[in-house]
């Protein structure tokens, strides 16, 4: 039996680096690992998927991503 997603979490997100706000509010839904190849090689990168209060999702990396409690 597959269990439902908790909630999404409220996050700040320090820093956007295609809007280059300094913070943007938006909800963290879950980790995900992104492979990226380079020479042969295969990288495994770990991002959070955030949703925006404008509506747009990003994925963007962890030590940018701030909890606060609901």
């Amino acid at each position: 039996m597959k269990t439902k997603d908790p909630a999404p979490r409220q996050v700040v997100v320090k820093k956007d680096f295609i809007v280059q706000n300094p913070t943007k509010k938006g909800y963290f839904h879950k980790w995900c690992e992104t492979f990226l190849y380079d020479s042969g090689v295969c990288f495994v990168k770990t991002l959070g998927l955030v949703e925006f209060e404008d509506g747009s999702v990003r994925m963007v990396e962890p030590e940018l991503i701030k909890f606060e409690k609901n």
